[in-house]
C-alpha cells in the first residue's frame, strides 16, 4: 500500500507542478494551477444490516490540497486535483460493543451486547479528481462554475477512538444491564481507546463527486470558494462481517488559482 501511495503521489506532484506542466501538450488555450484549504463533513452509510457498523453520524475533518486547470474554451475545462480528505463517522449513543472492546467478556458468536459511548471512525484518504467543469462569466471579475467527474481515493490511515465510560446491556435500549451470578450490574466499563484499523479497510476507494462554485478574478489570478459532495461505490471493509459501508463528504473549500 505505501508503494502505491508513494507513486501515485509523486506521479500526481510531477503533473501538477509547473516543472511538469512543461511537458503538458493537451490544453488549447490556457494553464491554471492553484491550491485549495477547507474542511469536509464526512458520512458513513452502512449497505447491509450489521449493528457495528451502521448509525454513524457525521464528523469534521480536514480538507486541503492542489489542483490544475485546463482550458479548452473560455467556458470549459478539465480540472485534476491532489486532495487531502478526511472520511468516517462519529456515533455518540447506545450502540453494539466492538468486539475490541469486549474485554475478555464471554459473549457468544453472533451476540451484542451494548453500551452509552462515543465512538468514532477516522479514515483519511488521498483523492485524486478528475472533473469536467463549466464556468458561466457574470462579469469581468465574477462567475460561476459547476463541476462533475469520478475520483479515486488512496487510504493513508484509518483508526477508531472510543471514550466514554459505561455499564454493559443485553438490549439496545439499556433497559437490561449484564450482571453477575448474583444478579448485579456488572461494574462500568473505560471506552477510552485508540486503535489503528487500517488492516480491515480497503487500501483503494472510488467514486463519483459534483459540486458549484464562484470565482473572483484579481489579474491573472483566481480567488475560489467550492461547494462539493462526493459518494464512493467501494464497501470499505475487507470482510463482509465488519459491515458493507460506503463514505462520502460535503467538502468545502477556498482557493487560489494562477494562470500559468
Amino acid at each position: 500500500m505505501k508503494n502505491t501511495q508513494l507513486f501515485i503521489l509523486l506521479f500526481a506532484i510531477m503533473f501538477l507542478s509547473p516543472i511538469g506542466l512543461n511537458i503538458s501538450i493537451l490544453h488549447s488555450q490556457t494553464l491554471h494551477h492553484g491550491y485549495k484549504i477547507g474542511f469536509s463533513v464526512p458520512q458513513l452509510s452502512d449497505n447491509g444490516n450489521n449493528e457495528i457498523s451502521s448509525g454513524y453520524k457525521s464528523r469534521f475533518a480536514p480538507a486541503f490540497g492542489i489542483f490544475l486547470n485546463d482550458y479548452f474554451t473560455p467556458n470549459f475545462a478539465l480540472q485534476l486535483e491532489l486532495l487531502y480528505v478526511g472520511q468516517g463517522g462519529k456515533r455518540n449513543e447506545m450502540q453494539p460493543i466492538p468486539e475490541e472492546e469486549l474485554a475478555g467478556l464471554p459473549v457468544p458468536p453472533g451476540v451484542n451486547l451494548y453500551a452509552d459511548f462515543e465512538n468514532e471512525a477516522i479514515l483519511n484518504y488521498l483523492e485524486i479528481p478528475l472533473l469536467a467543469m463549466y464556468k458561466i462569466h457574470l462579469s469581468d471579475i465574477f462567475n460561476i462554475y459547476g463541476e462533475f467527474g469520478p475520483y479515486f481515493g488512496i487510504l493513508i490511515n484509518a483508526k477508531s477512538r472510543t471514550s466514554g465510560t459505561s455499564s454493559i446491556y443485553l438490549d439496545k435500549e439499556g433497559n437490561i444491564p449484564l450482571t453477575d451470578i448474583e444478579g448485579n450490574p456488572l461494574p462500568e466499563i473505560d471506552f477510552n481507546n485508540e486503535r489503528t484499523i487500517s488492516d480491515d479497510i480497503q487500501t483503494l476507494n472510488f467514486g463519483l463527486t459534483g459540486g458549484v462554485g464562484v470565482g473572483f478574478k484579481i489579474g491573472s489570478s483566481e480567488l475560489i470558494l467550492d461547494i462539493r459532495g462526493s459518494g464512493g461505490f467501494t464497501h470499505i471493509q475487507k470482510d463482509i462481517k465488519d459491515g458493507q459501508s460506503t463514505t462520502g463528504a460535503l467538502v468545502v473549500t477556498a482557493g487560489y488559482s494562477l494562470e500559468l
